[in-house]
């Protein structure tokens, strides 16, 4: 994980495992010694160009882009009105996010009004298959709020940056946010929309794209910070 996006920006139509990653490049560098080569194979570059990523190729022309300073520089100084949050990141917080980031879309919301629609309409005009309608119900609201439970737990336990602490500065030029070496600034302008949980507010900086700030870390300063964050958003 050499990029920042890779350990703060959740993106939720791609989540592969580290040990998977780590198959692939074995098998790539298995591929560049293949008989056929009269020296060393041409090293393999990645996907992307070295842009921000998270885990997968993102499109990076719906994307805003972010500054990102690697080098294990500190915060920059802040400018007017600010704010430091140090937070860690728990399973609590990422499941806050992937309930309400799936079941916020429209899809979702037609999806959860057909499973319990279906197997009425069944049963009231004795048409259909009532299996089938239950089956349709079961997925919707059994299997798949425990697919983005288990996910919201399996995100951060399979992800060892999670066990670092987030320190985030909020002020008038945007979010800034550091983690271990790494530094990455977000101008409020590029921040898309911003969602407020009860564990957390979602910074969102693209459709499937956000960063996390866990409020239980904002302490007695919470409201105040929510009030900033929102007078600088749309």
């Amino acid at each position: 994980m050499s990029e920042f996006g890779d350990i703060s920006r959740m993106d939720l139509s791609h989540l592969k495992k580290e040990d998977e990653i780590e198959e692939e490049l074995e098998l790539a560098e298995g591929l560049e010694t293949e008989e056929g080569t009269d020296g060393p194979g041409t090293a393999l570059e990645p996907a992307g160009g070295g842009s921000l990523t998270t885990g997968e190729a993102e499109d990076s022309e719906e994307e805003p882009e972010v500054e990102v300073v690697d080098e294990g520089e500190k915060l920059k100084q802040p400018v007017g009105q600010h704010y430091y949050i140090d937070a860690t990141m728990t399973p609590k917080e990422m499941r806050a996010f992937l309930f309400a980031h799936n079941y916020r879309s429209p899809l979702m919301i037609a999806a959860l009004v057909i499973a319990i629609l279906w197997p009425v309409y069944t049963v009231v005009k004795a048409e259909g298959s009532l299996p089938i309608a239950l089956l349709c119900t079961a997925v919707v609201l059994i299997f798949m709020p425990f697919s983005i439970w288990y996910r919201g737990k399996a995100s951060i336990t399979q992800n060892p940056i999670y066990k670092n602490t987030f320190h985030y500065m909020l002020d008038e030029e945007g979010v800034h946010l550091k983690i271990d070496s790494r530094v990455v600034d977000v101008p409020w302008k590029q921040v898309t929309k911003v969602l407020t949980l009860k564990s957390c507010v979602v910074v969102y900086t693209g459709k499937i794209n956000a960063y996390l700030i866990p409020t239980e870390a904002m302490g007695s300063q919470k409201e105040e910070i929510l009030s900033f964050i929102r007078s600088r958003t749309r």
